[in-house]
């Protein structure tokens, strides 16, 4: 019996490697799962209390990477007023990132990204509850500059554009989101 539970182990692992699609009736391999290229983590200059250099970013204390995000975004874009306030909860923890005008959301929220700890399903990539650590960007568009996007917008597409048309307001969030503006200080969080 022995040699059956080893030769059963080899099949089973075997039967691992291989899907059987109901509909198809075709045995296939597997897709390796598909890796996002990961952006370089900035190396601290100034290590925060609390910083353990044995974890990673990601797993470190939420207010050591609130820390490191404060840095890198002065180091990244100096003379921007960015707020950045920690909470925790009994699901996990978040980080929340604020500024006016200044640099395109664009640029900032892959930035970001790194310091996200999120657990997901991995066959549905669902964020499954319990020990997530988010990290939001929140850019805030004064009325002056609101009023240029929203003229730059309708000199592009014509003038008799409407608020709720959907090319305009589509084309209005994109400019917001991808443009940057001079830097005003920071709304309150």
């Amino acid at each position: 019996m022995p040699g059956y539970k080893k030769s059963g182990k080899k099949q089973y692992d075997q039967r691992q490697k291989q899907t059987k699609l109901p509909s198809l009736g075709v045995l296939t391999k597997p897709k390796p799962p598909i890796k996002t290229p990961a952006i370089a983590a900035p190396i601290p200059t100034k290590t925060p209390a609390g910083y353990d250099p044995k974890k990673s970013i990601e797993d470190q204390d939420v207010t050591v990477k609130a820390k490191l995000i404060r840095e890198m975004l002065k180091q990244k874009f100096p003379g921007v007023d960015f707020r950045v306030k920690t909470s925790r909860y009994s699901m996990g923890e978040s980080i929340h990132v604020c500024w006016a005008d200044g640099p395109a959301l664009d640029k900032v929220e892959p930035l970001l990204q790194k310091y996200e700890d999120l657990n997901t399903d991995p066959s549905t990539g669902e964020i499954l509850c319990g020990g997530n650590s988010h990290v939001f960007a929140e850019r805030s568009i004064l009325p002056e500059t609101q009023k240029k996007i929203d003229a730059s917008v309708r000199a592009k597409y014509g003038q008799d554009l409407k608020e709720w048309d959907n090319t305009f307001s589509s084309q209005r969030w994109q400019a917001s989101r991808s443009t940057d503006f001079p830097n005003q200080p920071a709304p309150k969080v």
